[in-house]
């Protein structure tokens, strides 16, 4: 019963603002986990330290929404972006602002996805109320990203965290953001907690509080077998010459589609108006959306040399048929063949299906 509901959550058809910032193995991790904390019935409400624009948010309030819970879901955000750094962050590239966002994205991004708006509370963690954080709590996530927003956080939340109730950190031994491990470590030796959270997947952390951790059996994601690495953009290619034009929605996005009723595990490479089209048509337990418009393939020290060459008369007048072709006069044509070895890079270091 819990499994069918929890394809439900991760299936409903989630309009993003900014998919990127968290992955959906993240997501369905911590749906899964969330899902187990209210059928054991673990005493409290739902917080998040760090909500952004509130893309793991959504799942949240969809997971209460469709198990019935009574938990009431907490965000808690600066909208002013990342604090000042600590010496943990200092030569790591983060800046102080960086990831800045506003309350009313955050509101627009659920009330477009037809979802109740959660309890919103905006201030640096530091500053919070206490009673503006619910007594108990069974839930919280914690995505600080800085070292004081960690340790902060922790402070804010850890003796109203019920027993049994989960911890989950963000960005957890993430190389970039040392800060997210050292604020654990320090909190924990200041109350001689002894805690060590355990590294469930990628950039994700856990704790359970007072209790033994145990994983669960993922159910969310298709893992093994054959896993295709594809992607579409349109090139404007209906704009060249007869025998070299062909029309993008009638030709690409049809055979397009004929590859998405493929069964195996998808690794899909796109635009926002691409991915749309495909949670129409896929399933998210076998595929992974990852966001690329075409400013992806101009957005490096090679463009420009690219462009030098394909219009210049020494180089398309090499051949007949060159002048008149794709590699010749759409911009985008060549750098994106030129960077297919980078994006199974990518897909391989983001790949949720193993």
């Amino acid at each position: 019963m819990s499994s069918n509901k929890i394809r439900e959550i991760l299936s409903f058809k989630n309009l993003t603002i900014d998919p990127t910032i968290i992955s959906f193995e993240e997501i369905s991790t911590m749906v899964e986990y969330l899902v187990e904390t209210i059928n054991s019935n673990v005493e409290g409400d739902v917080v998040e330290f760090g909500c952004y624009l509130g893309e793991n948010s959504k799942y949240s309030m969809k997971t209460l929404l469709e198990f019935g819970s009574e938990k009431q879901l907490y965000l808690y955000d600066s909208f002013e972006g990342l604090p000042e750094q600590s010496l943990w962050e200092i030569g790591t590239g983060w800046r102080p602002g960086s990831l800045k966002t506003s309350e009313e994205i955050l509101v627009k991004n659920f009330r477009q996805n037809n979802l109740p708006l959660p309890i919103i509370h905006k201030d640096w963690f530091k500053d919070i109320p206490e009673y503006k954080i619910p007594e108990k709590i069974s839930f919280a996530f914690l995505d600080g990203d800085f070292y004081d927003s960690i340790y902060d956080s922790l402070e804010k939340i850890y003796n109203r965290v019920s027993d049994e109730g989960y911890i989950f950190f963000h960005d957890f031994n993430r190389p970039d953001l040392p800060g997210v491990a050292a604020a654990i470590k320090d909190f924990s030796d200041k109350y001689n907690l002894n805690l060590n959270p355990i590294q469930i997947i990628n950039n994700l952390g856990v704790i359970k509080k007072n209790s033994e951790f145990k994983n669960l059996n993922k159910i969310s994601t298709k893992k093994g077998g054959v896993t295709l690495v594809t992607g579409l953009w349109d090139l404007k290619r209906d704009e060249l010459t007869e025998g070299w034009a062909r029309p993008f929605d009638t030709h690409y996005l049809k055979k397009f589609e004929q590859l998405l009723s493929v069964e195996s595990n998808m690794i899909i490479f796109g635009d926002r108006e691409l991915e749309n089209f495909v949670w129409e048509r896929r399933e998210k337990y076998n595929t992974q959306f990852i966001l690329r418009d075409l400013s992806w393939f101009q957005n490096n020290e090679y463009f420009d040399i690219i462009q030098k060459i394909r219009t210049n008369k020494d180089w398309y007048s090499q051949s007949g048929w060159l002048s008149e072709s794709t590699q010749a006069k759409l911009e985008n044509y060549n750098p994106l063949v030129m960077s297919k070895m980078f994006l199974l890079h990518d897909a391989k270091i983001l790949d949720m299906f193993d």
